[in-house]
């Protein structure tokens, strides 16, 4: 059975971790409810971005709760929350968050291909094989997948039963 212990005096938090949202960041805010950032976990290691700025300047934390640290300190100490302008970055619509290098498109190229397949609808870019991609289903379901879990294991591109194609459901 799982106990609720409050924490009191020095050994308090100095900051609170909202609930995972759909994009797998969880919003850190102070004790005063200044937005400090978000945290994420990406390969085992915990991220901690500060609020308003890039992706680019995460720090990496072994556990949520140093990551979590990490931003109320940055908060206090006076970090900016607004990132020095930059060149704008170059877009590929169908990648998300990775650099359009020709592995990347690549791969990219053959997770449409597959969704196409699966009877799956791609809602945003291809983010990589281990991360979550908003994608439909034709059945009407709108939700996360990882492209990890949909692609087959070692070569085996198995297509999906007969009752799991478009036609049958029509």
């Amino acid at each position: 059975m799982t106990q609720h212990v409050e924490i009191q005096g020095s050994d308090a938090p100095e900051y609170r971790i909202g609930g995972c949202a759909e994009d797998g960041r969880y919003p850190v805010t102070s004790p005063t409810g200044a937005e400090a950032g978000h945290i994420y976990r990406w390969h085992r290691a915990w991220y901690a971005v500060p609020a308003g700025q890039p992706d680019t300047t995460r720090t990496k934390h072994p556990d949520r709760e140093a990551a979590a640290a990490h931003l109320c300190q940055a908060l206090t100490s006076g970090i900016p929350s607004v990132a020095p302008a930059a060149a704008e970055p170059v877009s590929v619509p169908y990648l998300r968050g990775l650099k359009p290098t020709p592995s990347n498109l690549t791969n990219a190229a053959r997770a449409l291909a597959r969704l196409a397949e699966l009877a799956w609808e791609p809602l945003e870019g291809y983010p990589g094989a281990d991360n979550r991609w908003r994608m439909r289903c034709f059945c009407g379901w709108t939700g996360t997948r990882w492209w990890s879990h949909l692609r087959g294991r070692n070569n085996d591109n198995t297509p999906r039963p007969e009752n799991r194609t478009r036609a049958a459901f029509r």
